[in-house]
């Protein structure tokens, strides 16, 4: 799908967005997050940027990590997604240290090696090229950095995978119309999740790109999948 349609669907449903991830998933998107997270090794006074933030959910709890000294850059290129993340932070006791703009996760605005930490959830397989969007991503890591991704998977086990082909692209696609009409991004969720690659070919992607140490943890049967790694010192 087109970078433009992807913009554009997004800003439609933001309102919609956080909502329809916990039922969705049966708020278990909650508990990825906070997997993700810990696998950051942040701690209080801490840098880190957020690609992809979208509404803010992942920022607010890496700002959890950081605490009131540290600092988070959240970058997404949607606005209307930008201002639902805006008014989470202005309600939130954290929210000062979430610093919100928009950008382009492709070609973002930062000096090579400008964040300790950088972080994306569910945002990568939504680029028009997902290896050239982890290049970027370790671009603006510091030598040493830590990279961590959350994406989607699949289970393991071909019942279970089975079970959750029909949901995913019979169940869900309707759930979505219904709820955000037609076009709605979890119409063209399975179409997203094809493209991005396998969990071990993702692992030996992070490996060429730079990073070093990459490991990946399995959430919820493979339904979801935490990667990280640190960028090669040198």
């Amino acid at each position: 799908m087109q970078y433009e349609v992807v913009a554009e669907i997004f800003s439609r449903i933001a309102r919609y967005y956080d909502v329809m991830n916990h039922l969705f998933s049966l708020n278990r998107d909650c508990y990825w997050r906070r997997c993700a997270a810990a696998r950051t090794g942040l701690r209080a006074g801490d840098r880190v940027l957020d690609v992809c933030c979208g509404t803010g959910m992942f920022s607010l709890e890496l700002a959890k990590l950081t605490g009131k000294e540290g600092r988070v850059t959240g970058l997404d290129f949607s606005r209307e997604m930008l201002a639902v993340a805006k008014g989470k932070m202005e309600r939130h006791p954290l929210g000062k240290t979430v610093f919100l703009q928009p950008g382009d996760a492709m070609r973002m605005e930062f000096a090579d090696g400008s964040f300790p930490v950088v972080v994306s959830a569910f945002g990568l397989r939504n680029l028009p090229d997902i290896e050239n969007g982890l290049r970027e991503m370790v671009r603006v890591l510091e030598s040493g950095g830590r990279l961590v991704i959350l994406e989607l998977g699949k289970p393991q086990g071909r019942f279970w995978e089975s079970l959750y082909r029909f949901y995913l692209e019979v169940m869900l696609p309707r759930l979505g119309n219904a709820a955000a009409g037609s076009g709605s991004p979890y119409c063209w969720l399975p179409e997203s999740l094809r493209r991005f690659p396998t969990p071990e070919v993702f692992c030996r992607m992070m490996t060429e790109t730079g990073l070093e140490n990459v490991e990946r943890q399995m959430l919820t049967g493979g339904i979801a999948n935490v990667f990280w790694g640190n960028k090669r010192v040198g």
